[in-house]
């Protein structure tokens, strides 16, 4: 029977020290850790903040995006993009990526393939859209999911490293 609940801090840190864990473990630095369901058939993918035990469930069992929202995207940045029904339904469609932190914050890279029936089943580039956001260590959204030019995704990278990142303005707590 599927798993229908959330895996907790202790359930995951106890996955660990198994023989043969259910999750393959990534350090992001800053005391962050990537989990990762090791059957690539499982989407469950988990955001670990080590100092606080925090545990952020970023994808479900079927692909969906379920630490975020809507309001989590700018929408503006990929309205001319030609196939976008993953985005507004927050689904993965391919796979997920944090990058390590700095100052707090990771680069989130989305990746999604296009419709199949109007490009057919290749594997090949044209058929990936990647969408980018900030996050920081509490699974909060720093810098919108937005598509990106390569000369923008330096900047903002530079900024982390400065500890500059523009802030979404919407964000209470911050």
């Amino acid at each position: 029977m599927p798993r229908k609940w959330f895996y907790t801090y202790e359930e995951l840190m106890d996955d660990q020290r198994n023989d043969s864990p259910e999750f393959s473990c990534h350090e992001l630095g800053d005391g962050m850790l990537f989990l990762a369901h090791r059957k690539k058939t499982v989407g469950f993918a988990f955001l670990v903040n080590k100092e606080t035990e925090e545990c952020f469930e970023l994808m479900d069992r079927q692909g969906n995006l379920t630490s975020f929202s809507k309001e989590d995207i700018d929408f503006n940045s990929i309205s001319d993009l030609e196939y976008t029904s993953p985005i507004y339904n927050l689904k993965v469609g391919y796979g997920i990526a944090v990058n390590d932190f700095l100052n707090g914050t990771a680069l989130f890279q989305w990746t999604y393939h296009v419709d199949d029936s109007q490009y057919g089943y290749i594997y090949d580039e044209a058929n990936f859209k990647r969408v980018y956001g900030f996050i920081d260590k509490h699974c909060q959204i720093v810098v919108p999911f937005q598509r990106m030019t390569e000369k923008r995704l330096a900047r903002l990278l530079r900024q982390q490293a400065n500890n500059e990142l523009p802030i979404k303005s919407n964000r209470a707590n911050l």
